[in-house]
């Protein structure tokens, strides 16, 4: 009887494992069976996505919505049968609003009809743009690959594009060619055939307060309260050497009143006795004229010239000592230590007429030369 129980125990142990086991391999095949659903509904996602219309946003920044170009805008691309949604955002500095950035969105079969419009926008646009990009017949939409953004999830897709200028520097330069031959003729006429700030008649040179090409960190053009940075009081005859230092930061110039005033820097100073002179000299420009600078834009230069002021003033924290001979950047030192190798190893390079950094107010070693009898708190700079 015992050894009966014992078979009966043990076929149903066996009974129950043969289920267990047949139950774990229904299990797996239905995972399995699932995998498979899930493999070919991502399949059927992505086919969709493809054939689904990508949302494709156009941006264009505009200087300013004087003639309330975004009614002028929306007009347009409902002419053109354009759906889409314009987003305006003003952007804020010190001397107020004075950028607006449009946002144009529509789907892919419009993007013909946006190159289009971006030709018809740059007509609306050409009285507040520089003269970098006038040539609109040359605006290219651009897909960048970096704001290329899908979700799988959604099965949408959404392309940036930036409308921007395809010239380069050299066809830029082209472009603007005749309007600088014509910029050099009206600020010669309205300033004579001298210096306007020392004087000199040799090497004359039409120079821009709002600068034409570089400086990365200028401002909009708006800002100088200029349509285009080839306008004729944009312009002042320099001689080249003022031109270099103007551009340099290493003076500005000043409206009080009627009249137009030059600022030197105390770096300038310094090193250049003849501009030492001129410092508050009254530049020989009529405050009168319809084509004479305007305060804001020559603003724009002095904020330049502070700013490189307190880059000088920085280094000279870093590096308060200087070689009397060399008189240049790349002698200064941090250390006394390393002022003296440098004389000792005799590694000085006489390099005369350089713009001398303010020092700071301190105590200044022997050996170096001190170009500020105020240091750091004098301004200008």
């Amino acid at each position: 009887a015992r050894k009966a129980e014992a078979e009966t125990r043990k076929a149903e142990v066996e009974s129950e494992a043969r289920k267990a086991e047949a139950e774990a391999r229904k299990a797996e095949a239905e995972a399995r069976k699932a995998e498979i659903e899930a493999r070919k509904a991502e399949a059927e996602t992505r086919k969709d996505d493809a054939k689904a219309p990508a949302k494709h946003t156009f941006r264009v920044v505009i200087n300013q919505d004087a003639l309330g170009l975004k009614t002028q805008v929306a007009e347009e691309m409902q002419r053109l049968g354009l759906k889409g949604k314009i987003a305006r955002v003003i952007r804020e500095d010190e001397s107020g609003e004075y950028d607006t950035d449009l946002t144009f969105e529509g789907s892919k079969g419009n993007v013909e009809k946006m190159k289009t419009f971006v030709g018809r926008l740059g007509f609306m646009l050409s009285t507040f743009v520089d003269v970098s990009f006038v040539g609109f017949d040359n605006l290219k939409v651009e897909k960048t690959p970096d704001t290329f953004h899908r979700s799988r999830s959604s099965g949408s897709k959404e392309v940036i594009y930036e409308i921007t200028s395809n010239q380069s520097s050299s066809l830029q330069s082209t472009v603007s060619s005749s309007r600088s031959k014509e910029f050099r003729g009206a600020v010669l006429s309205r300033d004579g055939n001298s210096c306007v700030f020392c004087g000199g008649s040799n090497n004359l040179e039409a120079a821009h307060i709002y600068p034409l090409l570089g400086r990365k960190d200028k401002p909009p053009i708006i800002v100088a309260q200029l349509r285009h940075a080839n306008e004729t009081r944009n312009g002042i005859l320099l001689c080249h050497q003022c031109h270099v230092l103007f551009d340099k930061g290493l003076w500005w110039i000043e409206l009080n009143g009627e009249r137009y005033v030059g600022k030197i820097s105390h770096a300038l100073q310094g090193s250049h006795k003849k501009y030492k002179s001129l410092h508050n000299h009254t530049l020989r420009l009529d405050s009168k004229d319809r084509d004479a600078p305007l305060k804001a834009t020559l603003k724009i230069q002095e904020d330049f010239c502070k700013k490189k002021r307190n880059q000088r003033h920085e280094k000279m924290t870093k590096k308060p000592f200087m070689c009397t001979v060399c008189s240049s950047e790349s002698a200064m030192f941090s250390t006394k230590e390393k002022l003296e190798a440098h004389t000792r190893k005799g590694m000085c390079r006489v390099s005369p007429n350089k713009a001398i950094y303010t020092p700071l107010k301190a105590k200044i070693p022997e050996g170096v030369r001190n170009t500020s009898s105020e240091g750091m708190n004098v301004r200008p700079g």
